[in-house]
């Protein structure tokens, strides 16, 4: 019985002699059209993706060249921030204790 699974369990697995590739990295019609096919189902999936990962990330990362509060419109200090930020004594000496916990 024993010898019997584990010939099933040989027999499912896929090696990689036995991996053919098709196509040789040439795009064929029929991928073309299965991708075409694809699209609207992935479309809505990479655009919330895209809205909640990127745009935020993007936005953050202006926001943190800018000198903004919430009542005006953010004014534009370039890299004055993280000078400021790797001038501080506060910032090294929280990054140490952070460091030294994790």
């Amino acid at each position: 019985m024993r010898h019997a699974y584990r010939q099933s369990m040989k027999a499912s697995l896929i090696s990689p002699a036995r991996i053919r590739i098709t196509g040789q990295g040439r795009h064929t019609p029929g991928a073309l059209l299965e991708l075409l096919r694809a699209a609207p189902y992935l479309l809505p999936a990479l655009l919330i993706f895209v809205v909640f990962t990127y745009y935020p990330l993007a936005r953050v990362l202006y926001m943190s060249l800018t000198d903004a509060d919430m009542l005006s419109a953010p004014n534009w200090v370039g890299l004055a921030n993280y000078r400021q930020l790797l001038a501080d004594r506060e910032f090294w000496n929280s990054l140490g204790i952070t460091a030294a916990f994790a």
